[in-house]
């Protein structure tokens, strides 16, 4: 594709927000359901017209297998999934989402980059179009994944997913009020999902049970949050878990940090994402205050999301770290 020159005053500016699976990680590659919403940090990107675009986002920075990848490389990407030219553009991140968590950031990356795009093209996208634009990206970093995660920043709602169909929205009847906290040791989704294919191989009968039985309890926490229901609710999470750390996803470190979470007083906790590392979600409906104290006293990083979100919760966007490729 040609490059050419625009410009220089035109700058597009994108953000996307970061987000939680609640229930139904890993089996959702298999087309089981799973709930997800998104996180009240995320990131924004603002792309300009410069000369010469360098440097790299890294994805995840504390992986033991990091993929490495160009902006360049995601623009060029980018730049022919929206089917517009390819531009010499400065760009700038910055973001209040932790990498490598679990929680969503190379589809927030890609949602925020697609956006920022289409504003500097001028070209209107639906949520839908910038979803299906940023799988391209997603895929890129991670192979083939399901698209729950660009789904569920793209769109910025509490939704119900099934791969290959069109998400479904769902109502809480009671606000959500969730906790976030941060494991220190990285997730591995490239690894974890991979492990899980080999024992799905070497055993499919009682993969496929386990999944089976994590698309029931995302049935049952529709029903729960439809009716508000936080017991049934927390039954099913604590479950999820249960099974996840069967198949192998979870590690001590995540195993401690939920029975601590529960132990604190959250009502349910359960591992968030890919696994082998990264950030637990726990339900709090009663001393979430509390929770959040004690784990920040243990020296946990952790911090309080609802849905729906609270006032400016959602699109707050101070930006904690930043990189700039001009």
């Amino acid at each position: 594709m040609k490059r050419i020159a625009l410009p220089q005053n035109r700058i597009g500016t994108g953000h996307a927000p970061g987000k939680v699976i609640l229930l139904g990680e890993h089996a959702v590659v298999y087309g089981w359901p799973a709930i997800a919403l998104p996180l009240n940090r995320g990131i924004s990107v603002e792309v300009f017209s410069r000369e010469t675009a360098s440097g790299s986002y890294l994805d995840p920075p504390r992986s033991n297998t990091p993929q490495r990848i160009g902006l360049e490389e995601l623009i060029r990407t980018a730049s022919r999934a929206l089917r517009c030219p390819v531009a010499r553009l400065g760009v700038r991140i910055s973001s209040t989402l932790p990498p490598a968590m679990g929680l969503g950031s190379s589809a927030a990356l890609s949602v925020a980059l697609v956006r920022a795009l289409a504003a500097y093209h001028r070209l209107p996208l639906s949520d839908t179009e910038t979803s299906n634009h940023a799988y391209v990206l997603e895929c890129r970093f991670h192979g083939r994944p399901s698209g729950i995660d660009n789904t569920t920043v793209a769109h910025a709602t509490l939704l119900r997913f099934v791969r290959g169909s069109a998400p479904t929205f769902l109502h809480s009847r009671q606000p959500l009020p969730l906790l976030i906290v941060l494991g220190k040791q990285p997730r591995a989704t490239r690894t974890m999902v991979e492990t899980l294919r080999q024992r799905q191989a070497h055993d499919p009968r009682t993969t496929e049970a386990a999944f089976a039985r994590i698309g029931t309890l995302v049935d049952a926490a529709t029903h729960a949050l439809h009716e508000g229901d936080w017991n049934s609710l927390a039954l099913c999470m604590n479950e999820n878990h249960s099974i996840l750390r069967a198949l192998g996803v979870s590690t001590p470190e995540l195993d401690v940090l939920v029975e601590r979470a529960r132990r604190h007083g959250a009502w349910a906790a359960k591992l968030t994402g890919g696994g082998g590392g990264g950030a637990v979600v726990c339900l709090c409906p009663e001393e979430r205050d509390r929770v959040q104290r004690r784990f920040t006293e243990e020296g946990w990083t952790c911090w309080p999301v609802d849905w729906p979100p609270r006032q400016g919760g959602l699109h707050e966007r101070p930006a904690t770290h930043g990189l700039r490729i001009a």
